[in-house]
C-alpha cells in the first residue's frame, strides 16, 4: 500500500452521513478545464504508442482533446499524471516547464499581473486558484516578514502523485511571478523565495533547484512557498484597475459554476456530460450514474426529487443540447445522429426534436441558430 498524503478535507461537497469517505469520491467527479491535460498530451505524445499510454485509463478520447473548451473530471487529470510518471519519468514536470508558462494560467495570470502590488495579486491568486485547478487549495499567511502559501490537495493522494502535483503548482506559480520581475531592474529577485516540501529530496533535486530558483527545504510538515516582504511589497509593472475588474468578474463567474456542482443534480449533470463527451450512451443506465456517485439508484432518485428534478429530465437536457449540436453543425443523417445519441431509430429522435424545439430536423437545419435558441 503506497504512502498517502492526508489532509483535512475542504467542505466543497456535502458528506453522506452514512459514508464519511463519499466527499473524497465526489470531489474526484468535479470538472476542471482540459487545457492542462491537452498540453501534457501534445508535449509528450510524439508517437502513437505514447499517445495511447498517456490516455490509458483516463476516459479521454482524441475527439475530446480537439475541443479546447471541454471539461474533464479531476480523476482523469490525476490518471494522466500517473501515466506521465510511468512514461516520461518521475521528473516529467521539469521536462514540461513550457506547459506551466503564464499563458497557460489564463485569467488567473491576468488577475495576478494587473493587481496594484505583488502581494495583492498573490492574495487574489490564492483565493481563486482552485477554480482552475480544483485538485488543490491554497491557504495564505501574511506577516511582517512576507507571505506564505500553504498548498494542500483536495483529495487523499499517494505521495508520489502529490509530489508531482505540488511541483506543477510551484512551477506554475514561479513562472507567473518571474514574468512580473522580468520587468524589474533589480537582479535575481527570485533568489529570496523559499520552498518547503513534505517529502525527502528527489533523485532529480539538482534539476528541481535549477528550475525553481530559491532555497529548498525538505521533510517539512506542509508544501509551502514563502515570498519575503521585500518582494511582495513591490508594485506590479502591469497594474491595470480596469483589467483587474474584468478578471475578477470572470473568476467570480467561474467560481459560481464550480460551486453549483456541490448539488447532486449538478454532479449528475457533470457525469452525464462527461459520459457524453466519451461517446457513452447517457440515454439509459441509471445504475451506472448512481454507481459513479457511490449510492443506490433509489437514493439518487429520492435526492434528485428533493432538488426538484429527475434523472430523466437531466438526461433529456444533455440529449437536447447534444442533438442540437449534431443537427446544426454536422451533415450527419438522421439515422447517424439517432445512433450517436442512443436512440433505437430516427423516428424516436424526430419526435424528441419536435418536443424540444417544435421543429423537424429538416426545419431545424434551415433555421438560424439564434432563432433556434430563442425557441428553447
Amino acid at each position: 500500500m503506497p504512502d498517502m498524503w492526508h489532509f483535512t478535507p475542504i467542505n466543497m461537497v456535502k458528506k453522506n452521513p452514512n459514508n464519511p469517505n463519499s466527499e473524497l469520491r465526489d470531489m474526484g467527479k468535479l470538472l476542471m478545464p482540459i487545457r492542462y491535460f491537452r498540453q501534457g498530451y501534445y508535449l509528450f505524445g510524439d508517437s502513437e504508442e505514447k499517445r495511447k499510454s498517456i490516455l490509458q485509463g483516463t476516459g479521454i478520447n482524441v475527439q475530446m482533446l480537439e475541443d479546447s473548451n471541454a471539461m474533464i473530471s479531476i480523476d482523469a487529470q490525476l490518471q494522466q499524471i500517473r501515466n506521465l510518471r510511468k512514461l516520461v519519468g518521475n521528473d516529467f514536470t521539469l521536462k514540461a516547464k513550457d506547459v506551466w508558462r503564464p499563458a497557460s494560467q489564463g485569467i488567473l495570470d491576468v488577475a495576478l499581473k494587473s493587481s496594484p502590488t505583488i502581494e495583492e495579486g498573490l492574495i487574489t491568486l490564492a483565493r481563486y486558484s482552485w477554480i482552475r485547478v480544483p485538485i488543490i487549495r491554497i491557504q495564505q499567511e501574511i506577516n511582517d516578514n512576507g507571505l506564505s502559501f500553504i498548498i494542500a490537495p483536495t483529495l487523499e493522494l499517494p505521495n508520489e502523485i502529490w509530489r508531482s502535483l505540488s511541483e506543477i503548482v510551484l512551477l506554475s506559480l514561479q513562472a507567473m511571478i518571474s514574468k512580473i520581475f522580468s520587468e524589474d531592474a533589480l537582479s535575481s529577485p527570485l533568489n529570496s523565495i523559499e520552498y518547503f516540501w513534505p517529502f525527502p529530496p528527489p533523485p532529480y533535486q539538482t534539476s528541481l533547484k535549477e528550475a525553481l530558483i530559491g532555497k529548498h527545504n525538505f521533510y517539512t510538515d506542509d508544501c509551502q512557498i514563502f515570498l519575503p516582504k521585500s518582494l511582495t511589497s513591490r508594485a506590479s509593472p502591469f497594474a491595470d484597475e480596469t483589467l483587474l475588474s474584468v478578471a475578477i468578474a470572470k473568476l467570480e463567474e467561474d467560481q459560481q459554476k464550480i460551486e453549483r456542482q456541490t448539488t447532486l443534480s449538478e454532479q449528475v449533470r457533470a457525469i452525464l456530460k462527461f459520459n457524453d463527451q466519451q461517446g457513452m450512451n447517457t440515454h439509459k443506465d441509471a445504475n451506472g450514474v448512481a454507481s459513479a456517485l457511490n449510492m443506490s439508484t433509489r437514493t439518487m432518485v429520492r435526492r434528485l426529487a428533493s432538488e426538484g428534478t429527475t434523472l430523466r429530465s437531466l438526461r433529456d437536457e444533455i440529449l437536447k443540447n447534444r442533438a442540437q449540436v449534431l443537427i446544426m453543425t454536422t451533415k450527419l443523417s438522421r439515422e447517424e445522429i439517432a445512433s450517436q445519441l442512443g436512440y433505437c431509430d430516427s423516428a424516436s429522435l424526430s419526435r424528441s426534436c419536435r418536443r424540444w424545439f417544435g421543429l423537424s430536423i429538416r426545419a431545424m437545419r434551415k433555421t438560424e441558430p439564434e432563432l433556434l435558441r430563442q425557441r428553447d
